[in-house]
């Protein structure tokens, strides 16, 4: 994929000449054109303008292997994320295809991306979802082969870049001991003002799994947090909006917060914090099981999976502490407060893993 030149904030930047040649440069559509676009919904979030586009191709043959419709995802000017997915799309998504060559990785893609500097903005364009992929109503996977397509995919993805000596230099940003310190004291300044709200009422063993892990980290975590020991690049937001699936595969989206993290993390927040927790007591281990092995099969020796358990269970704790540690009181006020399920699953997690004795100076 070509990085762009130019920073798109319109779909009425794009015409059909331009993304023409984008797809051509990019391998998509060696033969053939795109006829015409026109804008079908635009939608906001948070950090992005989003605007869906329907493509038309000069010979109806190319939907075959190209999707008619494409995603043109506008970051907000100033967001803090402002250039994680222009990033991730333009940098690191060519060399996971480059590394896993005809391998097909469950990720959209992308046509162009470019973040501006001074505008302190960016922008993808990425390829649509077709109708098919679907958010599945269970967070679980919905069927083995979609189980073994995302545990081999994350697997690949944190193999590809672990313990790249560019992390934290040219690749992401590296935390130091001062940074981390200040996010694990916002944690416990979030947990102070969800205590004081008292919107929830915890029971003690609640009130004491959070003591224990908010604002605090195990000293070796810690210490790999800080050197980069066993670390690699995190999608770290794999809830299931993030993820669609359709007969025979999935996609994994929303790239905006990768950041430098132990592979567990993903894992931890995915499985132990949106998983039914009935199934997740069948499927964790398989799943963990499955994940390493894929890791070790792309080149990891070093890492053994009692040491990857171990970091999965402390990062249950940890991710428990960031989400508690978040709370906004004009979040649950505005009655957008969604979390409360999902550390409910983490706690009944952190009880069954025994994590508490990973925690215990």
């Amino acid at each position: 994929m070509r990085i762009g030149a130019i920073l798109i904030t319109s779909p009425d930047q794009i015409n059909p000449d331009w993304l023409t040649q984008r797809l051509r440069e990019g391998g998509c559509l060696p033969y053939f054109r795109v006829r015409d676009m026109r804008l079908l919904h635009s939608r906001e979030s948070d950090s992005a303008i989003l605007h869906t586009l329907r493509v038309r191709f000069s010979d109806i043959s190319v939907t075959r292997t190209l999707p008619d419709t494409a995603v043109l995802k506008v970051c907000r000017a100033g967001h803090p994320l402002a250039d994680r997915e222009a990033t991730f799309y333009g940098r690191l998504l060519p060399e996971l295809k480059q590394t896993y060559d005809d391998i097909e990785l469950p990720i959209c893609g992308c046509y162009d991306a470019f973040y501006d500097i001074d505008a302190d903005q960016s922008h993808v364009l990425l390829a649509g979802l077709p109708d098919s992929y679907k958010g599945h109503i269970e967070p679980n996977p919905p069927s083995r082969r979609h189980f073994a397509q995302l545990a081999d995919a994350l697997a690949r993805i944190h193999a590809c870049f672990w313990e790249d000596e560019r992390l934290g230099h040219t690749l992401g940003i590296a935390l130091g001991e001062s940074e981390l310190d200040e996010v694990l004291a916002q944690q416990r300044e979030g947990y102070q003002r969800f205590l004081a709200d008292r919107m929830i009422r915890l029971d003690s063993a609640q009130h004491a799994a959070f003591d224990m892990v908010v604002g605090k980290m195990p000293p070796d975590f810690r210490e790999r947090r800080l050197s980069g020991g066993n670390q690699t690049i995190i999608h770290s937001n794999l809830e299931p909006a993030n993820l669609h699936y359709s007969h025979h595969d999935c996609r994994i989206l929303d790239w905006k917060r990768w950041r430098l993290g132990l592979a567990a993390e993903d894992l931890a927040n995915m499985i132990a914090f949106h998983w039914i927790p009935a199934k997740r007591r069948f499927e964790e281990p398989r799943f963990l099981q499955r994940h390493w092995g894929e890791m070790r099969r792309c080149g990891l020796r070093d890492y053994t999976y009692e040491t990857f358990l171990r970091d999965y269970r402390i990062a249950v704790g940890a991710r428990l502490g960031e989400l508690i540690g978040s709370w906004r009181i004009e979040d649950w006020r505005d009655g957008k407060w969604r979390r409360w399920g999902a550390i409910a699953n983490g706690l009944r997690a952190f009880k069954e893993l025994r994590v508490q004795e990973l925690f215990i100076a």
